[in-house]
């Protein structure tokens, strides 16, 4: 028998085969991992949507309670009779402070009389007019 020219050709066609039969199974493979991430994703997306909608109700429930409790009504309400109304001689008190030295302090405005008080229990500066 004589080597015919067709065992080579037969090498190279199963070859052939093999690594078009082992492409077939990755890209199978590929297709099926990517269905994978794709339901994760999908998973995950739908979870921070959730998440994203319940912070969003809270926020809107916070900013509905803090309008509600801003109404004059319910300022007033809270507030009750502890406001009195300004009158036109009144006593300022003002904490006595060591962060701006007595020489770097802005002038006095006009029409304004300092009078330092003189009972060391409650220091600060009486503001008349």
């Amino acid at each position: 028998m004589r080597d015919s020219p067709s065992l080579p050709l037969r090498l190279v066609c199963a070859l052939m085969f093999l690594l078009l039969l082992a492409g077939s199974a990755g890209a199978g493979l590929t297709v099926v991992r990517l269905n994978q991430q794709i339901s994760r994703l999908a998973a995950d997306t739908a979870q921070y949507s959730r998440q994203v909608d319940e912070t969003d109700r809270r926020l809107q429930e916070a900013a509905a309670a803090k309008a509600e409790r801003l109404q004059p009504d319910a300022l007033k309400a809270r507030v009750g009779t502890r406001l009195a109304p300004m009158q036109s001689r009144q006593i300022v008190w003002v904490r006595s402070s060591t962060s701006v030295p007595p020489a770097e302090a802005a002038p006095a405005p006009a029409g304004f009389n300092f009078r330092f008080a003189a009972d060391a229990a409650t220091p600060g500066i009486r503001l008349t007019q």
